[in-house]
């Protein structure tokens, strides 16, 4: 099972499309970032708190 497949294990046909949709949308937009030279700009669950991805904290 792919790390893909396991996310959407338990959701509905509805859900799962929309989680595919979603993945794809996120995944293009890195891949046209990384083409314009730019790092992907989201935050980054630690756990407990939250934080901004090191590539954000590094451009600031």
């Amino acid at each position: 099972m792919s790390m893909f497949d396991s996310l959407l294990h338990g959701l509905d046909d509805q859900e799962q499309d929309r989680t595919r949709e979603l993945i794809a949308d996120s995944v293009a937009t890195d891949r046209a970032d990384a083409l314009a030279g730019k790092a992907p700009d989201r935050l980054v669950d630690s756990g407990s708190r939250r934080r901004r991805s090191r590539a954000e904290t590094q451009r600031r």
